[in-house]
C-alpha cells in the first residue's frame, strides 16, 4: 500500500488498513511514516493505535469499533 493517495476529509479507516498498519508496526514504522503510507493524517493513526490496544491487533481495533 505504499504511496496510496491521500484519503478524503474523515474517511474511515477499513479492515485491510488496520491489517496494513498492524503490519508497519511490527516492521517498525513510526506513526507518521504509517500515516503517509496509509493516506491518512498522523493523529488519525495514534487514535486508531489506541483504538487497537498494546500491543495493536488490527481485530481488536475493528472489535471495538463495530461492537462485535
Amino acid at each position: 500500500m505504499e504511496n496510496k493517495e491521500k484519503k478524503t476529509k474523515h474517511t474511515r479507516l477499513k479492515y485491510a488498513d488496520r491489517i496494513e498498519i498492524q503490519r508497519l508496526i511490527e516492521e517498525g514504522c513510526t506513526k507518521t511514516e504509517i500515516a503517509e503510507k496509509i493516506g491518512v493524517h498522523f493523529s488519525t493513526i495514534y487514535r486508531e493505535i489506541i483504538r487497537g490496544g498494546t500491543p495493536y491487533s488490527a481485530d481488536e481495533a475493528q472489535r471495538r469499533l463495530t461492537g462485535e
